[in-house]
């Protein structure tokens, strides 16, 4: 039996956690908000515990849908990606908890955790599992009617869908390869249902974007190759993974929503 290596912890991502974390408590405790002040409290808390927790997940829940039969041993640069995005997901918060109400940026923060493991997932396994998609899904349409806006929040996921499938079948016959894949489509929806029908058109224009650059980097440079997850196998290269981009493209809706409110209506109300 092959023993395979475990990564030696890095110190620079341990120095990075403790500093970001000092820095949204101070951040927190210079704010002259009391609740934005207790939010950003919970998030110097949970940024370090989200890291833990996505790495736990990220190595178990392949195992509950049947994608591995062992948790892989990861790289370095596995962790810095985890952590990378963890980081994100904690800068976004704290922008929505200095711009929104505080249930407002609740809903937006749990959105961007539920995209950023998902984004993770995709990235590391080329897998998107339902069990975590459709409670994302759920949560966006129960947003919704807690915001008085069911109708916008299901147009919003109907039209994220059926725009991100069309877009698939449309490659698939173009390249003559399938494509197509329930995944991607249950995250558009979910995703659509938090950026609303008022946001949908942002969220969609900013995914495709970032995927069709992402592809053509990934071609040009091989970044799979260069950057493995794995320590003891090689990602294959077959698809350029959609899930970070849709988790991006929530991100960059939800965030212009925070800063420029009432500028994504674009479709009537």
């Amino acid at each position: 039996m092959v023993r395979l290596r475990t990564p030696k912890p890095d110190i620079n991502d341990i120095l990075l956690s403790i500093s970001v974390t000092a820095i949204i408590v101070l951040w927190s405790l210079l704010v002259r908000n009391d609740q934005a002040s207790l939010g950003g409290l919970l998030v110097a808390i949970w940024f370090p515990l989200s890291i833990i927790t996505f790495r736990f997940l990220l190595r178990r829940l392949p195992l509950l849908g049947g994608i591995r039969a062992y948790p892989t041993e990861k790289t370095l640069a596995w962790k810095r990606l985890v952590t990378a995005g963890c980081l994100l997901v904690a800068s976004f918060s704290i922008i929505f908890l200095a711009r929104l109400s505080p249930p407002a940026a609740l809903g937006n923060i749990i959105a961007l955790n539920f995209a950023c493991l998902a984004a993770l997932l995709d990235r590391t396994e080329r897998w998107l599992p339902p069990a975590l998609l459709v409670p994302m899904l759920l949560a966006g349409l129960l947003a919704g009617i807690l915001r008085d806006t069911p109708a916008q929040a299901i147009l919003g996921a109907a039209i994220a869908w059926g725009s991100v499938t069309l877009v698939l079948i449309f490659l698939s016959a173009l390249f003559r390869r399938n494509a197509l894949s329930g995944g991607e489509g249950i995250m558009a929806a979910a995703c659509g249902a938090w950026a609303e029908l008022r946001g949908v058109e942002v969220f969609l224009l900013a995914s495709l974007v970032l995927h069709c650059a992402t592809y053509l980097l990934t071609r040009r440079f091989s970044t799979s190759a260069a950057w493995p997850p794995y320590l003891d196998r090689q990602i294959s290269l077959r698809g350029t993974p959609m899930g970070p981009s849709l988790a991006l493209g929530l991100a960059i809706t939800l965030l212009a929503e925070a800063i420029l409110p009432g500028t994504l209506r674009v479709f009537p109300q």
